[in-house]
């Protein structure tokens, strides 16, 4: 695979990699006719703008687009037009050179190595409004959960606000009563689309109602303890000035404080598992990719993109997509033009396609959600997960067989 050979490589000072870069960059001259110096600077604006608005960018992903017959997206076709105000022809000639004779050198270049296909990732950091295919999945048991954990917040903020009000002076209490769980019928209807296009509201839901339930039931119970010792002599530290009696108390008293915030904290692990369950999932999804599209034969760093620290108040949502990409979808690798070195990018010829996708639907992750989401030998099997790792079969076989799972 090609993993070994990228760690190799990567161990290499920046400067011996700009200088075998340049050095690629002189093959494809001398394929093209093109001047060394012109092909790197399609290399490097790849490099540092991949679709976004660089002329030569958009250049490369339309020549791609032309050579593989994928139609671009529209964003592309609009920054085209207009970045390309008042550029020469040539450069979108050269594009096509280069494309052509990166795609040729990649394709020996992998026949020589014996490579038929690759196993690669592609992290992404979703904002805005989500597909279908990339929101939530969440079950109804699931919505219910969470529609009776904010009826249980509801019912108690509802007692504790009648008992203050009293008689409303708009209402009766019981047409009070009926307005308010009116409107959270409404909202448990609403409740599934709601998060499926924000997920970051079902962290306010957990929040403010499952969160917030829990810590008042931590309040009610810690004034039941300062009740039951209101009015008996103050229990006294130990250390402090006092009887053997009401030192005891003191130790007493703390047990059950103690006790008290155990059960706190073991509420908000369990609501923190059951949310962490809902935000994530994985399933077979449709992805309409670039006309060039960047992946990488490294999970780790796949992960990495797929994780952005942002406003939770929009849709986010942090996903890993893995593919078995045939040989003659490769297009190119940081051997043969355009790529990273260090993050393993392989450029693969774009499209629809139906990828494997793990999700979590918040921006900024946990230990625990990185390693979820770096799906593993769980999707990939063993011999595959290896590879990625920039394993041998034979390497993979030996670990394998040292630490079964």
């Amino acid at each position: 695979g090609i993993g070994p050979q990228a760690r190799e490589a990567e161990a290499l000072s920046p400067t011996t990699r700009s200088f075998l870069k340049a050095k690629v960059a002189q093959r494809i001259a001398d394929v093209t006719g093109l001047h060394p110096g012109d092909v790197q600077d399609f290399i490097l604006a790849w490099a540092s703008s991949a679709s976004d608005n660089h002329p030569i960018s958009l250049a490369v992903q339309l020549a791609a687009a032309e050579m593989f017959g994928v139609e671009p997206p529209e964003f592309i076709k609009t920054a085209a037009a207009a970045a390309w105000q008042g550029a020469p022809q040539n450069q979108i000639d050269d594009a096509r050179k280069i494309v052509r004779a990166v795609y040729a050198d990649t394709q020996a270049w992998l026949k020589k190595h014996g490579i038929k296909k690759l196993y690669l990732a592609r992290g992404m950091h979703l904002i805005g409004e989500l597909s279908d295919d990339f929101r939530l999945k969440l079950s109804d048991e699931q919505v219910d959960k969470l529609y009776d954990m904010r009826m249980k917040q509801f019912d108690r903020s509802e007692a504790e606000a009648l008992a203050k009000l009293g008689q409303p002076s708009e209402y009766t209490v019981e047409q009070y009563e009926s307005k308010i769980k009116e409107r959270y019928a409404e909202a448990h209807k609403d409740l599934r689309a709601d998060i499926l296009a924000n997920p970051s509201h079902l962290i306010d839901v957990i929040h403010s109602d499952a969160l917030g339930w829990l810590n008042d039931e931590w309040r009610d119970r810690q004034n039941a303890i300062e009740e039951k010792w209101r009015g008996r002599p103050e229990p006294k530290r130990a250390g402090e000035r006092g009887t053997p009696k009401e030192r005891k108390r003191w130790d007493a008293m703390r047990v059950e404080e103690k006790a008290n915030d155990a059960k706190l904290r073991k509420g908000r692990e369990e609501i923190d598992d059951w949310l962490n369950e809902m935000l994530q999932w994985d399933d077979e999804v449709s992805f309409q990719q670039n006309p060039l599209s960047s992946w990488s034969s490294d999970v780790r760093t796949a992960s990495a993109f797929a994780e952005r620290s942002g406003d939770e108040s929009v849709a986010q949502s942090s996903v890993v997509m893995y593919s078995e990409v045939p040989a003659e979808r490769i297009v190119s690798t940081p051997f043969t033009g355009f790529g990273c070195l260090t993050e393993y990018e392989i450029l693969v010829a774009g499209g629809p396609a139906e990828v494997f996708a793990r999700a979590v639907g918040r921006s900024a992750l946990s230990g625990s959600q990185r390693d979820w989401l770096e799906a593993k030998k769980d999707f990939l099997g063993a011999e595959k997960y290896w590879m990625m790792q920039g394993k041998s079969k034979a390497e993979a076989a030996a670990f394998e067989a040292k630490y079964p799972h």
